[in-house]
């Protein structure tokens, strides 16, 4: 009989269970792009956009299991930057540990102003009419913004 423990991964004297990696990946994968895309191209393409999705499933999938592997053979930290580093050099590896910091800092803004519209359904107040955000919207995706700054911060050891 193993350990409740027996299935958890030690980080720096913190542990994260299967459940807790599970959830992370999940976190890491999905965000609100893919919400908002199904709209303008379903309009587009028709019922060929299911094809779409398909196809882009199947490529996220095998990306998806292209990183499992590389994690499991490489367990790196910054692996998603160090990986084209030892297998193409220094200089595409600095271009993707460019490109990530870039994607990794903006995603918070975006997921922000996408929750922003996805609470303008309950709370119009929050955006204008163009359908950008209101004077009251800058301000609650700031503080939110800010909360979320302090909580990655005051966590931090």
């Amino acid at each position: 009989m193993s350990s409740p423990d027996s299935n958890a991964t030690h980080i720096s004297g913190r542990t994260l269970s299967l459940f807790d990696l599970i959830l992370i990946g999940c976190g890491a994968t999905f965000g609100s792009g893919w919400l908002f895309a199904a709209s303008p191209v379903a309009t587009m393409a028709g019922p060929g956009a299911m094809i779409g999705w398909l196809c882009g499933g199947i490529i996220a999938l095998l990306l998806g299991l292209i990183y499992s592997e590389l994690a499991a053979a490489l367990p790196l930290t910054g692996g998603v930057a160090r990986y084209p580093y030892l297998s193409h050099g220094s200089f595409l590896g600095f271009m993707v540990g460019t490109v990530t910091i870039i994607a990794f800092s903006s995603i918070v803004s975006i997921e922000l102003v996408a929750a922003r519209q996805y609470a303008c359904t309950w709370f119009p107040f929050l955006g204008a009419p163009g359908g950008g955000p209101s004077a009251v919207g800058w301000l609650v995706q700031f503080l939110v913004l800010c909360a979320i700054y302090w909580l990655n911060t005051s966590n931090a050891k």
